[in-house]
């Protein structure tokens, strides 16, 4: 894989190329869990010095994206499970908090027919398997019931950039053999809200939540070996 970059970028432009394609790749999978980077390789991918790759590098390390063991080199890190579950958990109380008092506040009642129409695009995805667009639109259809109640600033607390979290989403999308249930499960929450069933939508939301752990826990050897567990050895 080869990247175009401008003639002549300045280093810190260039560091953040590669920090954003990486990081892509890394949060898309294209670069697995466990998988080793060279700077030589990535430098000559790039067309420039190892000085920007290093730098990009560091960001990730940084960000928890890479692990480094000294004299053997970088990895892209493994996907922490703890980590992932303690996201897991405040994001469904923050959410189903926002969601309730904004069901409460009515802030969904002209919005019904536009959140269904996300999901009827995912769906849609979904059967095309544009996996990414299925990915941006599932970020949309949870984020836009938090701007809607002006409260979109809690995404940042409900794991939007977090490499463990995030991963596992997506591993759960591409390999969920029944990718179906998740436009089921964000439809039980629409249905719940546009019925304004508390109940209803706080359970929805705890199914929906959980959902990755369905894919992860029925997912072949291969793909759990991308997750690591504290209680076992060393991953890298």
């Amino acid at each position: 894989m080869s990247y175009i970059v401008s003639s002549h970028p300045s280093t810190l432009n260039l560091t953040q190329t590669i920090y954003k394609q990486l990081r892509d790749d890394i949060f898309s999978i294209r670069l697995i869990p466990g998988e080793k980077l060279s700077e030589m390789k990535l430098a000559s991918q790039y067309g420039c010095s190892r000085v920007p790759v290093r730098e990009a590098l560091h960001q990730l390390r940084l960000e928890g994206c890479i692990d480094s063991k000294p004299q053997v080199g970088s990895f892209i890190s493994y996907i922490d499970y703890e980590n992932l579950e303690q996201v897991r958990y405040v994001r469904e109380c923050l959410e189903t908090q926002v969601m309730l008092n904004a069901l409460r506040a009515n802030a969904y009642e002209d919005s019904i027919d536009e959140l269904q129409s996300l999901l009827d695009q995912q769906w849609n995805a979904y059967k095309k398997n544009e996996l990414i667009l299925a990915h941006q639109l599932d970020d949309l259809f949870h984020l836009l019931f938090l701007k809607l109640p002006h409260k979109e600033f809690v995404r940042d607390y409900m794991g939007a950039n977090n490499v463990h979290y995030q991963r596992a989403r997506f591993l759960a999308l591409k390999y969920d053999p029944n990718p179906e249930m998740l436009v089921w499960q964000h439809q039980a929450i629409l249905d719940a809200v546009a019925a304004k069933n508390e109940t209803a939508l706080t359970k929805a939301i705890h199914i929906h939540l959980n959902n990755l752990y369905r894919v992860i826990d029925s997912a072949s050897e291969e793909i759990k070996n991308y997750i690591c567990h504290h209680k076992k050895p060393a991953c890298v």
